[in-house]
Parts: structure tokens; C-alpha cells; sequence
């Protein structure tokens, strides 16, 4: 869901600094020519608040700008082994079986990084590829062809 903060038009004041980080991520991802990987299961999560009016658009957008992949038979085989392997990572909130999914998701897909807000789920992350935290700042601000935005 991280990525996908990055492209709501008017953030809350709630979730404004949230937004503002995905936006960081966003830009870096795009500046290094990143390929993004959007497991399917992140965005049934986002059209879950969205009319289904606008569900095609937003499908749409998202295919622009990310590799969409499915919750298959070889993602649900290494979501089943995280799941089973994250019993022995210490944890203070029920980490969701769809976190697991999304990240058995991009694993079978060959993602080599994952990002999250949530500590947990990039501890879960970690088993299987590198895991970051959303940037704070921009790495390159005082690059001189970087947008210091």
C-alpha cells in the first residue's frame, strides 16, 4: 500500500507526513528507473475505499506505473513458508496474513526490495529480500539535477 499513498491527490492531515515519504520513495524508485512490483492483493486493499465507479481508471493508472502480479500457486507456497517462519520473529500486533501475501507476492516475482512504513512487516520482509523504511528526505538533495522537493 506504501506506493499507492504516493498517488492520492489530497492526503489527510492525519496521513499528510505518510504521504509525503511515499512521494519521496516514489520520486527515488523513478529517478533510479526502478521496476515496481504491485501485487494484485494491494490493490483489491486500496479499491476497497474506492467507488466502484472508478475502480477501471484507477486499474488503469496503476498498470502506468507499476508491474502488476498475482497471488499465484508459487507465491502462495512461500506466503504459507513466511507465514510459518515469522512465528519466531517478535511481534507486538497481529501481523495480517494478506502482509504475508503481498510479500510472497513480490517475492515470486523477483522483487529484490521492499518498502513499508511498518516495522513489522519489513522484519516479516526481511526473511526473504532487503527491506526499507520509507525515506525521510530526498538522499540527493544536494544534487544539482534533482528536484529537491
Amino acid at each position: 500500500m506504501t506506493l499507492i499513498w504516493a498517488l492520492k491527490d489530497n492526503p489527510t492531515e492525519e496521513n499528510a507526513d505518510f504521504h509525503r515519504r511515499a512521494e519521496l520513495l516514489m520520486k527515488q524508485l523513478t529517478r533510479d528507473k526502478a521496476i515496481v512490483v504491485l501485487p494484485t492483493i494491494v490493490i483489491g486493499e486500496y479499491l476497497c475505499k474506492v467507488p466502484k465507479s472508478s475502480h477501471g481508471q484507477i486499474v488503469a493508472k496503476l498498470q502506468e506505473r507499476f508491474r502488476i502480479v498475482p497471488f499465484d500457486v508459487r507465491a502462495s507456497s512461500m506466503a504459507a513458508d513466511l507465514w510459518q517462519k515469522r512465528q519466531n520473529l517478535p511481534h507486538s500486533r497481529r501481523l495480517l496474513k494478506a502482509d504475508m501475501l503481498v510479500i510472497a507476492s513480490a517475492e515470486a516475482a523477483g522483487a529484490e526490495r521492499f518498502y513499508s512504513a511498518d516495522a513489522e512487516c519489513r522484519a516479516v520482509a526481511e526473511l526473504v529480500m532487503e527491506a526499507y523504511d520509507l525515506p525521510t528526505f530526498n538522499e540527493k538533495l544536494f544534487d544539482d539535477d534533482v528536484d529537491t522537493q
